[in-house]
């Protein structure tokens, strides 16, 4: 957990939550949609340096984009929050025109209640995938980071969560 204008300053005397997820395999990842601002997203890892986590950059997470498993993923309506429901939705997804080249980028499935076809209970959610973690990767401690660019305004958001490859 970090605050601060860029979240590079960590809480102290805290005990974060680290998830441990093993090299090679396919993970469950989630995100909530409140604001909707439409855009793409992307997961990323980047092993934490030995000056800890305010030592981490940008151009780390780059190199190692995840990909996205398979062509749906499943969103959680807010209509649907208190039963939990999922529906299956195919996913846009690309590697073409992306930053970095190459990587895999997927698109928010859910319509802003602004736009055409959108609506209250359907514009906001959880939306959730399936990543794939690299086989090669060195075990040790990382920081999965969540890229969020909007479409409907200049905005660029992200947040993040400790996990330990075995």
């Amino acid at each position: 957990i970090a605050f601060g204008r860029d979240c590079r300053s960590p809480t102290t005397g805290t005990t974060l939550p680290v998830t441990e997820w093993e090299a090679g395999s396919h993970q469950e990842v989630a995100w909530y949609v409140g604001a909707n601002h439409a855009g793409g997203y992307s997961y990323r890892l980047c092993k934490i340096p030995a000056g800890g986590i305010t030592h981490l950059t940008e151009e780390c997470f780059q190199q190692n984009q995840l990909d996205f498993v398979g062509h749906t993923h499943w969103v959680n309506y807010g209509i649907d929050r208190k039963t939990g429901h999922r529906t299956e939705v195919p996913a846009l997804q690309t590697r073409e025109g992306t930053f970095p080249h190459g990587s895999m980028w997927r698109v928010n499935p859910l319509l802003p209640h602004m736009e055409e076809g959108g609506s209250d209970d359907y514009g906001h959610g959880h939306i959730i995938d399936i990543v794939k973690v690299p086989a090669d990767l060195d075990t040790g401690d990382y920081v999965l980071s969540f890229r969020w660019d909007s479409k409907c305004s200049p905005q660029v958001w992200s947040s993040c969560a400790n996990v330990r490859i075995v």
